[in-house]
């Protein structure tokens, strides 16, 4: 969670660290700037925390699930631990913000 919350430059001696799942939000929400944000997510998890192997990575927006608001946006990621072989999910609903 940490991971896809944090901004790069947010995290001191870390620069690069973090998705910024916020930083996203001003965007158009297509499919081409969700790939952007997935593609973000897998880069991230890939070089920080490689025990991890991501499964599937979901976007919903309003148009998808009526009971978000206009401005939010819900990414749901499901991984497997590898050392542990254990598999979770993580959801994260996100508002944009004035």
């Amino acid at each position: 969670k940490m991971l896809i919350l944090t901004s790069p430059g947010e995290r001191v001696m870390v620069p690069d660290f973090g998705v910024g799942l916020h930083n996203f939000l001003f965007m158009n929400m297509g499919n081409d700037s969700l790939s952007v944000v997935a593609q973000r997510i897998k880069e991230q998890v890939e070089f920080y925390i490689s025990v991890i192997n991501l499964e599937e990575i979901r976007f919903f927006t309003n148009d998808d699930d009526p009971t978000l608001q206009i401005n939010e946006v819900r990414v749901s990621i499901q991984y497997n631990i590898l050392p542990f072989n254990t598999r979770d999910q993580l959801i994260i609903t996100s508002t944009m913000t004035n």
